[in-house]
C-alpha cells in the first residue's frame, strides 16, 4: 500500500509540473538601451510664455454735499469696468524676458474743445469715455547675478510695492497714484541691484516723465526715479515680508515751467501672511501753483517760496480668515497754497482727508469680491463725498 501511495504521489506531481513551468514569468532579455547623445541643438523663440488677463469691475455709488442750501446733495450711481489688463509675458533667451501689457478703462481726464469763436477748451473729471493704451512694454536684461536692466514702458516700483501691500489696488489705487504725485508707468530704462546676501536693494530709473499715456516726450529734460529698500530681516525672512523701510525720490514736471520739481516720499511696512501694516510720508515741492507760469519763471532765488505738500498715509490689512479679509486706509494731505498778490499763505493740515474701510472675501486665487466705503473731505469739510463700492477682482 505505501508502494502504491508513493506512486500516485510522484504521478501526480509529474502532471502539474508543466502547469507550474507556464504560469511562471520568463527571465528578461531585453537589453538597456544606450544614453542618447547630449543635445546640441539650440531652441529658438519665445519660452515659458505666459498668457494673463485681470479685470476690476465695481458698482460704485456717491453721495455729494451736506444736504443745506447751499451744498445740497447730489447722487450718481455706475456699473464699471474699472480696468482691464491683458498681456504677454514670456523668455527669449536665459538673460532676456519681457512683458507685454495692455490696459482697459474709463479715462480719468478729458480734454473737449468746445464750439466757440475763442476755442475754449477745458479738462472734465471723471470721464465718461474709455482708453486702451499699451501700460507696459519692456525687456529685462539680467546683466549679472543680482542686476537688472529694464528698458521700454516700465512700472514704478514704489508705486507697486505699495498697491500689492494690502492687495486692494483693485479697491482703491494709493494715495500718490490718486492724487497724482507719481506715475504708475512711464517710458524709459531703470536698473535694479538686489543683492540676496546684503539687506539693501537699490534702483535707478530715468524716464520721459510724462506717463504711460503719452510715449513722447516734447522737452529736453528727463525725469529720475530713485529708490532705496532696507530690510533688517533680510535672513529670516523672504523679500516682501517682515520689516521693510523704502526711499523714494522723484523729480517731475508741473505746468510746464522750466525747471523741475522733486517729490520725495518714504515708506515703512510690517507684512506677514495674515497682517499687513504700512505708514508712508510723502512731500512734493509744487511752488506757488499761480495760474500765470511767466511770472514763476521769472523769480530767481530766494524770491522763489519753497512750499511743499504733505501727505500722511496709514493703511491695514488683516486676512482674519480664509474668507475674510479687513482693509482699511486714512490719508490727511496738507497742499499749502500761495496767493502772491495778498502774499498769503494758507495752510490746514486736515484740509483733504480721504478714508477707505472695506470687506473682502478670498473665494479663490482667481476671484475676490469687496465691499467699501469711502469719505472724501475737502477744503476744511465744505466738500464731502461717500463712496460706496462692490468690487471684484477677477485674474486668469
Amino acid at each position: 500500500m505505501r508502494a502504491v501511495s508513493f506512486c500516485w504521489l510522484l504521478l501526480t506531481f509529474a502532471l502539474a509540473l508543466p502547469a507550474v513551468a507556464a504560469e511562471a514569468p520568463a527571465p528578461a532579455t531585453t537589453l538597456t538601451a544606450p544614453p542618447a547623445p547630449p543635445e546640441t541643438t539650440v531652441k529658438a523663440g519665445v519660452q515659458d510664455l505666459r498668457v494673463e488677463a485681470t479685470a476690476f469691475l465695481r458698482y460704485g455709488a456717491s453721495v455729494t454735499g451736506k444736504g443745506t442750501d447751499l451744498a445740497p446733495y447730489q447722487y450718481t450711481s455706475s456699473f464699471e469696468l474699472w480696468r482691464l489688463y491683458l498681456g504677454l509675458r514670456g523668455r527669449l533667451s536665459p538673460m532676456v524676458s519681457f512683458r507685454f501689457t495692455v490696459d482697459a478703462g474709463p479715462e480719468s481726464k478729458s480734454t473737449t474743445t468746445e464750439d466757440l469763436t475763442d476755442g475754449h477748451t477745458h479738462e472734465d473729471a471723471n470721464s465718461p469715455r474709455a482708453g486702451l493704451y499699451v501700460k507696459y512694454a519692456w525687456l529685462d536684461f539680467q546683466l549679472m547675478k543680482d542686476l537688472l536692466l529694464r528698458a521700454g514702458i516700465i512700472n514704478n516700483p514704489f508705486s507697486d510695492v505699495i498697491d500689492g501691500l494690502g492687495g486692494v489696488r483693485y479697491v482703491v489705487r494709493n494715495v500718490g497714484d490718486e492724487f497724482g504725485y507719481y506715475a504708475t508707468a512711464d517710458t524709459g530704462l531703470r536698473t535694479e541691484w538686489v543683492p540676496k546676501n546684503l539687506p539693501v536693494d537699490l534702483g535707478l530709473g530715468l524716464v520721459n516723465g510724462t506717463g504711460y499715456k503719452q510715449v513722447v516726450d516734447n522737452d529736453d529734460r528727463k525725469n529720475i526715479w530713485a529708490t532705496v529698500r532696507v530690510r533688517p530681516m533680510y535672513r529670516s525672512r523672504a523679500p516682501g515680508e517682515g520689516l521693510e523701510l523704502w526711499f523714494y525720490a522723484n523729480f517731475i514736471r508741473v505746468d510746464n515751467r522750466t525747471e523741475a520739481l522733486p517729490t520725495y516720499s518714504t515708506l515703512l511696512t510690517w507684512k506677514t501672511p495674515t497682517l499687513a501694516l504700512g505708514y508712508q510720508f510723502l512731500i512734493q515741492d509744487l511752488g506757488d501753483r499761480v495760474s500765470d507760469t511767466t511770472l514763476w519763471d521769472s523769480l530767481t532765488g530766494s524770491d522763489k517760496p519753497f512750499e511743499w505738500d504733505r501727505i500722511h498715509v496709514l493703511f491695514a490689512t488683516w486676512n482674519a480668515h480664509r474668507y475674510a479679509k479687513l482693509f482699511g486706509r486714512l490719508a490727511t494731505v496738507q497742499r499749502p497754497f500761495r496767493d502772491r498778490v495778498a502774499n498769503v499763505t494758507f495752510t490746514d493740515a486736515l484740509a483733504n482727508a480721504d478714508m477707505v474701510l472695506g470687506y473682502a472675501i478670498p473665494w479663490s486665487k482667481n476671484l475676490e469680491t469687496a465691499i467699501s466705503y469711502r469719505l472724501y473731505t475737502a477744503h476744511e469739510r465744505v466738500k464731502e463725498t461717500r463712496f460706496f463700492y462692490l468690487s471684484v477682482l477677477a485674474t486668469f
